[in-house]
């Protein structure tokens, strides 16, 4: 290997350390809201299963609003400063939530708003971040990097409900929101380190904003592969979204948790999230990537069927069966994610990759937001338990789209290289 190789190496790998130690940072953070704010909206603002999918349907709200241009503009600018500036307008809302409680001016309506403001930048955080990765990994090495991603996202699905749930039951929930607004100043400060501006081709003449859109539509609309992954990831988000949605509120009526106790039962989840990057690579090794994925989203939605016998058992086993539940769940859930979106990254064509992915961005979290929102509503209807049970068995038939065979068949990401 040539000296300016071994440059070259070197730094494409210290700007992906940059990468993965912010998004190690922001994802840890974003884990403590997932504890703070429904406990927060609960305490403060007496919020029921409605209120708290209102919430979840403004933070999921912006990507059917802004996420097909965001991805059209992230194709045409550099995308570093672009990450750098929504950590900080992202840690600038959590921060204002909190004055706001100390100040006694918190309301629903607020809450909402500060919620979709930094649902939206979220919006452009994610669909840049996706499509700067492969501007500094080689699309080779996608399926790794996307496994240490996913390693930092499951640790800290471990960490961070487990620290949101003892800040929470020894400071209080507005602090946990003011430490997720460091993480993302933490995370915008790393970005700043990287080398890489993840600038556009300069000679790439972009044509009109419309048909741009359409572009991106084509090519997800025009892959088998591509629409399968999408199409089953929205069906696992719109009920996984459900789930999440009542999870809290669930835990809280059904078995009076504390905050702590919810906190060290997500951390559980989060340690099969752990296992599951583990566990990917063996899996495609033994399997191929294709058959992985399908193999893991099949054993994703069994395992969700344990769930609802907490319902059933005695009271003392009841947790013990959500955390194994949460545990397995959430170990092939990662395997899953892992690998789609390195078959996902691979599958489509560099110079439409921003617009490709915000446009399979869109899809999802449109699935999310009715999910949310029939979480809710469904609540009201038939109760927290039962719409919780429907949930699960949703996730479990979310496997549908992929069982067509254009996924299993998939191998390698050397195939796709080589078509």
């Amino acid at each position: 290997m040539s000296s300016n190789a071994r440059s070259g190496w070197r730094t494409r790998r210290s700007d992906f350390d940059w990468l993965w130690g912010a998004h190690s940072a922001s994802i840890f953070g974003s884990y403590l809201s997932v504890v703070a704010i429904p406990l927060l909206a609960i305490a403060k603002l007496d919020a029921d299963a409605f209120d708290l999918s209102l919430l979840t349907a403004a933070n999921l709200a912006p990507y059917l609003v802004a996420g097909l241009f965001v991805g059209v503009w992230v194709d045409r600018v550099r995308k570093r400063p672009l990450l750098m500036l929504a950590d900080l307008v992202r840690a600038a809302c959590l921060f204002a939530i909190p004055l706001l409680v100390w100040a006694g001016e918190l309301t629903l309506t607020r809450l909402l708003i500060l919620t979709v403001i930094q649902g939206t930048l979220t919006v452009v955080f994610n669909v840049t971040d996706t499509s700067f990765l492969p501007a500094i990994v080689p699309r080779p090495e996608l399926p790794q990097a996307n496994a240490r991603l996913a390693l930092s996202t499951a640790v800290a699905r471990v960490g961070g409900p487990a620290a949101a749930g003892g800040i929470i039951a020894l400071l209080s929930a507005p602090i946990a929101l003011v430490l997720n607004g460091v993480t993302y100043l933490v995370s915008g400060a790393m970005i700043g380190k990287i080398g890489n501006e993840g600038a556009p081709e300069p000679h790439i003449d972009h044509p009109p904003v419309l048909r741009s859109l359409g572009d991106g539509y084509r090519t997800l609309r025009g892959n088998a592969i591509l629409f399968a992954l999408v199409l089953s990831a929205g069906l696992t988000s719109m009920f996984g979204i459900a789930f999440q949605t009542l999870l809290v509120i669930f835990l809280v009526e059904r078995f009076d948790m504390s905050a702590a106790a919810i906190g060290l039962l997500l951390a559980t989840g989060g340690a099969g999230a752990v296992c599951g990057s583990l566990l990917s690579g063996r899996m495609v090794h033994e399997f191929g990537i294709g058959r992985a994925i399908v193999r893991a989203q099949l054993r994703f939605g069994l395992a969700g069927l344990i769930f609802p016998l907490a319902l059933i058992v005695p009271a003392d086993l009841a947790p013990a069966v959500m955390a194994f539940s949460l545990f397995v769940q959430l170990a092939f859930n990662t395997v899953r994610e892992v690998n789609g979106a390195a078959l996902s990254q691979a599958v489509i064509p560099a110079r439409v990759l921003g617009r490709t992915q915000s446009t399979s961005l869109v899809g999802i979290k449109a699935f999310e937001v009715a999910g949310s929102l029939a979480a809710g509503g469904l609540a009201l209807v038939v109760g927290t338990s039962t719409a919780i049970v429907l949930a699960e068995i949703g996730m479990l038939l979310a496997i549908a789209p992929m069982l067509g065979g254009r996924i299993a068949a998939v191998t390698s990401l050397a195939e796709i290289e080589a078509r």
